[in-house]
């Protein structure tokens, strides 16, 4: 078979966008930088081939098909462009992507000509799904993955052909999620305590290390255990279940040997040979004891300094409660503000290029960070800057490094340090329990409302994934949070004033003790006055079917969100609101408010407002 090779134009996210804008994109050697460089050209080419990291790519030219610059068409529009606007990172565009090249790529292995009309199209769709079905059964794919595979399927044939998504579907059942989300498993909280306090022992070793100019050898007690820091870029740390063999530094006693030492005991009686090792490993020990403490920059110090920006990395976690993925790749401006959020907390905020930035930290712990800043000041030689709040290397070369673009930083510092020192424990530390941690602990002393804005994610998600609880457990912490939420919420008079939700005992007031990331907590939006101190619920049919309304319409948006995790991260908290309030009204009004959800959901009989925005929404071809 005769194949032509074609080098590959790869070009940034940017550059894809303007060219799409512009018409000017050439779809037979495209290919978009993302977290890897991405041949997208393939998919126009059946069956090509691409070596992995070539420059290349060998295609039949005879199988190039026109129609399917369409498919890239929705590839740029629908994914990368639009997880762009939305700040997803680039490794969630390829994943997507990939999702989507899978369903293509099973379709031209099988000959079917998804592409030729509609009927192929729904004939590839129903392979595709029983492929999938099997798959599972084959425990080649979870559950949740083939439901994924399908439903990227599914968007793109219904694009393609420009029609609802049930006209491809038809009778073809959809493959459930299967509910399969990851709960963190509680782990002992001794074992994270120990890790906290080693590596918050070890971070404060450091700094007094670093910024006090102390000589070498260094003492650093680490939950109650001496380390020594030595003169050395490899192999700088020792304490006595670590001893170097024929060193000239006595972990024991924390004394440096001296040619005179080597005539008494322990070394009284030991061969020539033995004794010139010894004596050899003096004076070059010796040497570089003199270098290292002569110049506060030499290359041991730095490696002890970027150690510690590496600690104060798994400390940051610990007392932000920040994703790895998020922490590790976060932009910093030295003209930082601190803000006092609410007692015990304080906000750091400053602004990165365009954006403003900001996270939360205990104040106990904001001492803690401006020592870090002082060592990172350090490793910049007080005279460079980085765009990064963490980095390797130091001055003028430093850098993100691929391990912090992937989300996995933490991993990889809890592995070398546990190397480091010897100590296991730090092996199985990760940054999905270090979140656990910091929810719980904020759940004990500061109630769920803090945990979740720490958190920055609803009430509703934290007590799904991050308390590690049992399901009894949680039901229970969500029970007493909302039942606090609703005891105002189902107290009203004559005077409240009726809006899209309900009703509002002061409108154009609005109070809550809680903030969500998702929603703003305001006069302007429905979703927000649920949240409200003031919002009122009336047991009676026009508010129980403003509520079942509004729930309605959130339903039928789901559909059309990128994904199930985005719209959850939105609505769940709202959802979860709206039943809570339902069930309460329930306790005395199951009859009427059953009978109005069968009204709402079966027979679309909405409330005004609602049902307004329901045709607005069909009109302009969002449903």
């Amino acid at each position: 078979m005769n194949y032509k090779k074609i080098e590959i134009n790869y070009i940034s996210i940017d550059e894809v966008e303007k060219q799409y804008i512009d018409k000017s994109l050439l779809y037979n050697s495209l290919g978009i930088k993302l977290n890897h460089n991405f041949a997208i050209c393939q998919i126009i080419y059946p069956r090509s081939i691409k070596k992995s990291n070539s420059k290349f790519v060998l295609v039949e030219s005879e199988n190039y098909d026109q129609r399917r610059c369409n498919i890239l068409n929705y590839l740029i529009e629908n994914i990368v462009i639009k997880n762009r606007q939305l700040g997803l990172k680039p490794a969630t565009t390829m994943r997507r992507i990939k999702e989507v090249k899978y369903f293509i790529e099973y379709a031209d292995n099988a000959n079917l000509n998804f592409i030729n009309d509609i009927n192929q199209a729904r004939k590839a769709f129903l392979r595709y799904t029983k492929y999938l079905q099997s798959s599972i059964q084959q425990s080649k794919y979870t559950q949740r993955t083939a439901s994924k595979l399908q439903k990227e399927a599914l968007k793109l044939l219904s694009n393609l052909f420009s029609v609802k998504p049930i006209e491809i579907k038809q009778s073809t059942m959809l493959v459930h999620s299967g509910n399969e989300t990851r709960t963190t498993k509680a782990m002992n909280e001794s074992d994270i305590q120990f890790c906290f306090n080693f590596y918050h022992d070890l971070f404060e070793s450091i700094y007094d290390f670093i910024i006090n100019n102390a000589t070498y050898p260094y003492k650093a007690i680490i939950t109650n255990t001496n380390y020594w820091f030595l003169p050395y870029t490899k192999g700088f740390i020792a304490n006595e279940l670590k001893v170097m063999k024929n060193s000239a530094f006595d972990c024991h006693t924390g004394k440096v040997l001296t040619y005179e030492d080597l005539y008494y005991e322990p070394y009284l009686n030991i061969n020539k040979r033995k004794r010139d090792t010894y004596k050899k490993a003096i004076r070059v020990f010796n040497q570089y004891l003199q270098n290292a403490n002569n110049n506060q920059f030499s290359s041991e110090r730095l490696a002890i300094a970027q150690l510690g920006v590496q600690t104060y990395y798994i400390l940051f976690l610990f007392t932000t409660g920040m994703n790895d993925s998020t922490a590790s790749t976060l932009k910093w401006n030295e003209n930082y503000i601190v803000q006092k959020e609410m007692k015990d907390f304080k906000n750091i905020k400053y602004r990165a290029g365009d954006k403003i930035v900001k996270f939360q930290i205990a104040s106990k712990f904001l001492n803690l960070f401006k020592k870090f800043l002082e060592i990172r000041s350090y490793l910049l030689l007080h005279n460079f800057k980085s765009d990064y709040l963490f980095f390797q290397g130091y001055g003028e070369s430093t850098y993100s490094s691929t391990t912090a673009k992937s989300g996995n930083l933490s991993s990889s510092i809890n592995n070398r340090i546990s190397k480091i020192f010897n100590t296991e424990k730090l092996k199985f530390l990760t940054s999905r329990t270090i979140r656990l941690y910091k929810t719980k602990y904020l759940i004990r002393h500061h109630g769920i409302i803090q945990a979740a804005n720490t958190a920055q994610v609803s009430v509703v998600t934290l007590l799904k994934h991050y308390t590690g609880e049992n399901e009894e457990t949680s039901a229970e912490q969500m029970t007493k949070y909302y039942n606090n939420l609703n005891k105002s919420a189902l107290i009203h008079s004559s005077n409240d004033k009726e809006i899209t939700a309900g009703h509002c005992s002061s409108f154009g007031n609005p109070d809550s003790d809680i903030k969500l990331k998702s929603i703003n907590i305001d006069c302007e939006k429905s979703e927000g006055c649920l949240f409200c101190k003031h919002f009122r619920c009336h047991a009676d049919s026009d508010d129980v079917r403003k509520l079942l309304s509004l729930l309605y319409i959130i339903e039928e948006t789901k559909n059309k969100a990128d994904s199930i995790e985005h719209f959850n991260s939105i609505y769940l908290v709202v959802i979860d609101r709206i039943n809570y309030l339902l069930e309460e009204i329930s306790k005395h009004q199951k009859d009427l408010v059953e009978k109005i959800r069968e009204e709402v959901f079966e027979h679309e009989i909405l409330s005004y407002y609602w049902e307004k925005r329901l045709e607005m929404l069909i009109e302009i071809g969002v449903l």
